[in-house]
Protein backbone atom coordinates (compact mmCIF):
# COMPACT_ATOMS: atom_id res chain seq x y z
CA UNK A 1 0.00 0.00 0.00
CA UNK A 2 1.24 3.48 -1.14
CA UNK A 3 2.71 5.61 1.60
CA UNK A 4 -0.58 8.42 3.59
CA UNK A 5 -0.47 11.44 1.59
CA UNK A 6 -1.66 13.99 2.92
CA UNK A 7 -5.10 16.12 1.20
CA UNK A 8 -6.05 19.72 1.34
CA UNK A 9 -9.78 20.60 1.52
CA UNK A 10 -10.18 21.03 -2.18
CA UNK A 11 -8.76 18.03 -2.60
CA UNK A 12 -10.76 16.14 -0.35
CA UNK A 13 -14.57 17.80 -1.10
CA UNK A 14 -13.81 16.12 -4.18
CA UNK A 15 -13.82 12.86 -2.91
CA UNK A 16 -16.83 10.65 -2.22
CA UNK A 17 -17.87 8.87 1.31
CA UNK A 18 -15.84 6.04 0.95
CA UNK A 19 -12.79 7.76 -0.16
CA UNK A 20 -13.11 10.20 2.92
CA UNK A 21 -13.60 7.55 5.89
CA UNK A 22 -10.54 5.71 4.37
CA UNK A 23 -8.33 8.76 4.11
CA UNK A 24 -9.92 9.59 8.28
CA UNK A 25 -8.69 5.72 8.61
CA UNK A 26 -5.09 5.83 6.51
CA UNK A 27 -4.49 9.46 8.74
CA UNK A 28 -4.99 8.17 11.82
CA UNK A 29 -2.89 4.66 10.98
CA UNK A 30 -0.46 7.14 10.22
CA UNK A 31 -0.48 8.94 13.40
CA UNK A 32 -1.59 12.34 11.34
CA UNK A 33 -4.39 12.99 13.62
CA UNK A 34 -4.81 16.82 12.29
CA UNK A 35 -5.54 15.14 8.61
CA UNK A 36 -7.82 12.82 9.97
CA UNK A 37 -9.93 15.36 11.48
CA UNK A 38 -9.66 17.45 8.64
CA UNK A 39 -11.24 14.87 6.29
CA UNK A 40 -13.77 14.34 9.29
CA UNK A 41 -15.16 17.57 9.32
CA UNK A 42 -15.35 17.69 5.57
CA UNK A 43 -17.34 14.50 5.56
CA UNK A 44 -19.40 15.92 8.36
CA UNK A 45 -19.91 18.88 7.03
CA UNK A 46 -21.52 17.01 3.44
CA UNK A 47 -24.33 16.06 5.93
CA UNK A 48 -24.75 19.02 8.45
CA UNK A 49 -27.39 20.77 6.90
CA UNK A 50 -29.83 17.95 5.83
CA UNK A 51 -29.21 16.54 8.95
CA UNK A 52 -30.27 19.25 10.32
CA UNK A 53 -32.94 19.99 8.37
CA UNK A 54 -34.16 16.62 9.31
CA UNK A 55 -33.90 16.77 12.96
CA UNK A 56 -35.24 20.44 13.49
CA UNK A 57 -38.53 19.39 11.93
CA UNK A 58 -39.24 16.93 14.36
CA UNK A 59 -37.67 18.42 17.49
CA UNK A 60 -39.01 22.61 16.22
CA UNK A 61 -41.32 23.45 19.59
CA UNK A 62 -37.69 22.08 21.91
CA UNK A 63 -36.04 24.99 20.91
CA UNK A 64 -33.36 25.52 18.73
CA UNK A 65 -30.73 24.57 21.67
CA UNK A 66 -32.01 21.11 21.51
CA UNK A 67 -32.64 20.29 18.15
CA UNK A 68 -29.00 21.61 17.48
CA UNK A 69 -27.56 19.71 19.91
CA UNK A 70 -29.31 16.44 18.95
CA UNK A 71 -28.08 16.87 15.13
CA UNK A 72 -24.51 17.71 16.62
CA UNK A 73 -24.75 14.49 18.92
CA UNK A 74 -26.11 12.47 15.90
CA UNK A 75 -22.92 13.73 13.22
CA UNK A 76 -20.85 12.99 15.75
CA UNK A 77 -22.02 9.32 16.61
CA UNK A 78 -21.74 8.92 12.83
CA UNK A 79 -18.46 9.84 12.05
CA UNK A 80 -17.34 7.79 15.28
CA UNK A 81 -18.56 5.08 13.71
CA UNK A 82 -16.74 5.98 10.28
CA UNK A 83 -13.15 6.51 12.11
CA UNK A 84 -13.09 3.43 14.63
CA UNK A 85 -15.19 0.90 12.31
CA UNK A 86 -12.48 -2.18 11.23
CA UNK A 87 -14.77 -4.76 9.86
CA UNK A 88 -15.27 -6.08 6.13
CA UNK A 89 -17.95 -2.91 5.48
CA UNK A 90 -19.36 0.10 6.90
CA UNK A 91 -23.02 0.65 6.29
CA UNK A 92 -23.46 3.53 3.65
CA UNK A 93 -23.10 6.74 5.65
CA UNK A 94 -25.89 8.68 4.78
CA UNK A 95 -28.20 5.82 5.86
CA UNK A 96 -25.98 5.92 8.64
CA UNK A 97 -26.10 9.35 9.82
CA UNK A 98 -30.26 9.55 9.70
CA UNK A 99 -30.37 6.62 10.70
CA UNK A 100 -28.32 7.78 14.26
CA UNK A 101 -30.30 10.96 13.54
CA UNK A 102 -34.08 9.30 14.01
CA UNK A 103 -32.43 7.81 16.95
CA UNK A 104 -31.37 10.34 18.89
CA UNK A 105 -34.96 12.30 18.04
CA UNK A 106 -36.56 9.31 20.08
CA UNK A 107 -34.18 9.28 22.92
CA UNK A 108 -35.14 13.10 23.41
CA UNK A 109 -38.88 12.19 23.02
CA UNK A 110 -38.98 9.84 25.34
CA UNK A 111 -35.96 11.20 28.31
CA UNK A 112 -36.57 15.02 27.51
CA UNK A 113 -33.06 14.88 27.84
CA UNK A 114 -30.06 14.09 25.57
CA UNK A 115 -27.89 10.71 25.90
CA UNK A 116 -24.04 11.40 25.88
CA UNK A 117 -23.42 7.80 25.21
CA UNK A 118 -22.60 6.86 21.46
CA UNK A 119 -25.31 5.17 19.87
CA UNK A 120 -22.71 2.81 17.33
CA UNK A 121 -20.01 0.88 19.37
CA UNK A 122 -17.40 -0.97 17.31
CA UNK A 123 -16.73 -4.40 18.88
CA UNK A 124 -13.37 -6.47 19.49
CA UNK A 125 -13.71 -7.84 15.93
CA UNK A 126 -14.34 -4.18 14.59
CA UNK A 127 -17.81 -5.15 13.00
CA UNK A 128 -19.93 -1.83 13.75
CA UNK A 129 -22.57 -3.05 16.38
CA UNK A 130 -26.09 -0.45 17.83
CA UNK A 131 -26.72 -0.25 21.28
CA UNK A 132 -29.61 -2.26 21.94
CA UNK A 133 -32.78 -0.64 23.27
CA UNK A 134 -35.54 -1.84 25.30
CA UNK A 135 -38.66 -3.40 23.39
CA UNK A 136 -40.93 -1.12 25.44
CA UNK A 137 -38.58 2.23 24.07
CA UNK A 138 -39.32 1.40 21.10
CA UNK A 139 -43.04 1.32 21.35
CA UNK A 140 -42.94 4.86 23.40
CA UNK A 141 -40.75 5.89 20.13
CA UNK A 142 -43.31 4.80 17.66
CA UNK A 143 -46.15 6.48 19.34
CA UNK A 144 -43.97 9.72 19.80
CA UNK A 145 -43.23 9.91 16.43
CA UNK A 146 -46.91 8.85 15.28
CA UNK A 147 -47.76 12.20 17.33
CA UNK A 148 -45.64 14.49 16.08
CA UNK A 149 -46.26 13.32 12.23
CA UNK A 150 -50.24 13.76 12.86
CA UNK A 151 -49.80 17.10 14.34
CA UNK A 152 -47.49 18.09 11.20
CA UNK A 153 -49.96 16.67 8.94
CA UNK A 154 -52.97 18.19 10.16
CA UNK A 155 -51.59 22.07 10.53
CA UNK A 156 -50.25 21.40 6.78
CA UNK A 157 -53.71 20.36 5.28
CA UNK A 158 -54.97 23.39 6.77
CA UNK A 159 -52.78 25.74 4.35
CA UNK A 160 -53.45 26.80 1.02
CA UNK A 161 -51.11 25.90 -2.03
CA UNK A 162 -49.02 28.38 -2.17
CA UNK A 163 -48.36 28.61 1.95
CA UNK A 164 -48.20 24.88 1.87
CA UNK A 165 -45.50 25.41 -0.32
CA UNK A 166 -43.48 28.08 1.81
CA UNK A 167 -43.53 25.90 4.54
CA UNK A 168 -42.07 22.90 2.94
CA UNK A 169 -39.49 25.09 1.15
CA UNK A 170 -38.27 26.28 4.79
CA UNK A 171 -38.79 23.29 6.82
CA UNK A 172 -37.53 20.49 4.47
CA UNK A 173 -35.47 22.58 2.35
CA UNK A 174 -34.05 24.80 4.86
CA UNK A 175 -34.46 27.72 2.69
CA UNK A 176 -34.07 31.54 3.77
CA UNK A 177 -37.05 33.31 3.71
CA UNK A 178 -35.90 35.80 1.03
CA UNK A 179 -34.83 32.87 -0.66
CA UNK A 180 -38.72 30.91 -0.13
CA UNK A 181 -40.52 34.40 -1.76
CA UNK A 182 -38.16 34.62 -4.81
CA UNK A 183 -38.97 30.97 -5.49
CA UNK A 184 -42.41 31.04 -4.81
CA UNK A 185 -42.80 34.36 -6.84
CA UNK A 186 -41.42 32.37 -9.65
CA UNK A 187 -43.57 29.17 -9.35
CA UNK A 188 -46.50 30.71 -9.18
CA UNK A 189 -46.28 33.84 -11.00
CA UNK A 190 -49.40 35.41 -12.73
CA UNK A 191 -51.38 33.76 -9.55
CA UNK A 192 -50.83 35.70 -6.76
CA UNK A 193 -52.80 38.69 -5.96
CA UNK A 194 -49.55 40.11 -4.35
CA UNK A 195 -45.88 39.20 -4.59
CA UNK A 196 -44.19 36.99 -1.57
CA UNK A 197 -42.66 38.87 0.57
CA UNK A 198 -39.93 38.26 3.26
CA UNK A 199 -42.30 39.13 5.89
CA UNK A 200 -44.92 37.22 4.22
CA UNK A 201 -43.09 33.98 4.26
CA UNK A 202 -41.95 34.78 8.07
CA UNK A 203 -45.78 35.23 9.08
CA UNK A 204 -46.57 32.15 7.24
CA UNK A 205 -43.63 30.23 9.09
CA UNK A 206 -44.81 31.55 12.46
CA UNK A 207 -48.26 30.78 12.04
CA UNK A 208 -47.21 27.31 11.35
CA UNK A 209 -44.74 27.12 13.93
CA UNK A 210 -47.73 28.10 16.58
CA UNK A 211 -49.66 25.65 15.03
CA UNK A 212 -47.79 22.61 15.71
CA UNK A 213 -47.20 24.23 19.34
CA UNK A 214 -50.97 24.07 20.33
CA UNK A 215 -52.06 20.61 18.28
CA UNK A 216 -48.50 19.20 20.25
CA UNK A 217 -49.54 20.66 23.66
CA UNK A 218 -53.56 19.05 23.02
CA UNK A 219 -52.11 15.70 21.72
CA UNK A 220 -49.63 15.44 25.39
CA UNK A 221 -52.38 16.42 27.22
CA UNK A 222 -55.03 13.91 25.93
CA UNK A 223 -55.20 11.31 28.53
CA UNK A 224 -56.67 7.61 27.22
CA UNK A 225 -60.19 8.44 28.01
CA UNK A 226 -60.06 11.85 26.22
CA UNK A 227 -62.14 12.00 22.47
Amino acid sequence: MPPFRELNDAQLAKLDDDELIEQIRRAREAGRSDAAELAAKVLAFGYSERVANFVRIRLQSKGAVVYEEVAERSLHDALLAATEFRGEKLPEFGGLVFRIAHRRIADYLRRNRIDADPLFYVDRSGELREREKPVADRADEIAELEVKVAAFTSCLDDLNEVHRQVVHLVRFHGLRHAEVAERINGQFEGRLNDPMSEQNVSQIDSRFGKCLERALDEAEGAGPDDD
